[in-house]
């Protein structure tokens, strides 16, 4: 565990001569986050790359946003932080991705993160703004976004990969899960209380051992066990520490496709049902049976759950044929021959001796290269 400003967390650039040598660029911008994504872009269109540096949080403090930051290069590769306001409400960032909103849009950055909406940016010629879209009303715990045009139709569109709904919590609309962040006992610590709506209340989700061990404070109110299984979040603290809690919310946990309407609005359509057995954390879009249509690779899982919630581990990755008409086929790990039982983070395209191929990167496991048979 890595405190804040520590030197192993800096973001680092490393040049290449052409040669395969790399060397250290100039220093860079601090990062006071964990960073989640580094999306490049020439966002100024001045012929250089810029960068979007996400961060998931605050080190050793999840729920805390980190600072999320555009920087702008000289073209010498030397970077400096453009002040972007519309970032001061980001959240915590998982992935990025840049992309045309519409057909005459300056570049547009969409955002996705953990207990958020996709948010979307676009550049103004001296910043970034926000963009407000009908999918700001899905809170969710998003994991992955890739930008494709699926449908044909001149219009980028969104493979957005969430938790799925196989989610012990399963939150949606009309019951959602929240988390709660203040110093509830005084003691310079945060305390981060989860909960879940039940009856209209928000209940917190671990057991009374657990909340009264990280909040002692709570002994006070001598609980009987009993009586803790019916207690409200707002039964258990007073108003005060409540107001002044951050509160973060999740309503939506199915992973989809965000088809593109042109007029800043989307269609949402959810992936089939194997994908939402468990979480998307990876995406790649490729056309992998050459039919000239993009494809979809997914990946997936999450293990660091607590064991009341149990892990996200039913994805094998899963392979989408796009047949057309926002249709899709599910293509079996038996037929597709992908078949990956760990937490994959990273799907990248490649052609390796001169075929297409597919890498495949898990936690905890070396790399797995496929390459795609014609």
């Amino acid at each position: 565990h890595l405190p804040q400003g520590s030197i192993e967390m800096r973001t680092r650039l490393y040049l290449n001569d052409g040669k395969g040598n790399f060397a250290s660029a100039n220093e860079l911008p601090a990062v006071l986050g964990n960073t989640s994504v580094i999306a490049p872009f020439d966002v100024d269109n001045d012929g250089d790359t810029d960068v979007f540096i996400g961060s998931l949080c605050m080190p050793q403090n999840y729920g805390v946003a980190s600072t999320n930051q555009l920087w702008l290069n000289n073209g010498k590769g030397v970077f400096s932080v453009r002040a972007v306001d519309a970032f001061k409400n980001l959240g915590m960032v998982t992935d990025a991705s840049w992309m045309l909103i519409d057909k005459n849009a300056q570049p547009t950055l969409v955002v996705v993160g953990e207990f958020s909406t996709p948010q979307f940016f676009a550049w103004n010629g001296t910043t970034l703004m926000r963009k407000h879209t009908n999918l700001d009303a899905y809170n969710g715990m998003w994991q992955a976004v890739a930008v494709a045009d699926l449908n044909n139709d001149g219009l980028q569109d969104l493979v957005i990969g969430n938790y799925g709904e196989n989610f012990y919590l399963k939150p949606d609309s009309a019951h959602p899960v929240k988390l709660f962040i203040n110093d509830f006992d005084g003691n310079g610590m945060l305390d981060k209380v989860w909960s879940r709506t039940i009856d209209d209340k928000d209940v917190p989700v671990f057991l009374k051992r657990e909340l009264t061990d990280n909040i002692p404070s709570l002994k006070k109110q001598n609980l009987r066990h009993e009586a803790y299984a019916t207690k409200s979040v707002q039964a258990l603290f007073s108003n005060a520490s409540l107001q002044q809690a951050l509160v973060r919310t999740c309503n939506y946990t199915s992973s989809i496709i965000a088809y593109n309407n042109g007029n800043g609005s989307f269609t949402i359509q959810k992936l089939p049902m194997q994908v939402q057995w468990s979480s998307v954390n990876a995406i790649a879009v490729t056309d992998i049976n050459n039919d000239n249509k993009p494809d979809v690779l997914l990946g997936g899982n999450l293990f660091h759950f607590l064991p009341q919630f149990a892990r996200l581990d039913a994805s094998y990755t899963h392979t989408l044929l796009n047949s057309g008409n926002r249709s899709w086929q599910y293509i079996s790990n038996s037929t597709s021959g992908i078949l990956l039982r760990g937490c994959v983070k990273d799907i990248q395209t490649l052609q390796v001796t001169g075929r297409q191929s597919v890498l495949w990167l898990q936690n905890n496991e070396r790399p797995v290269l496929y390459q795609l048979q014609k």
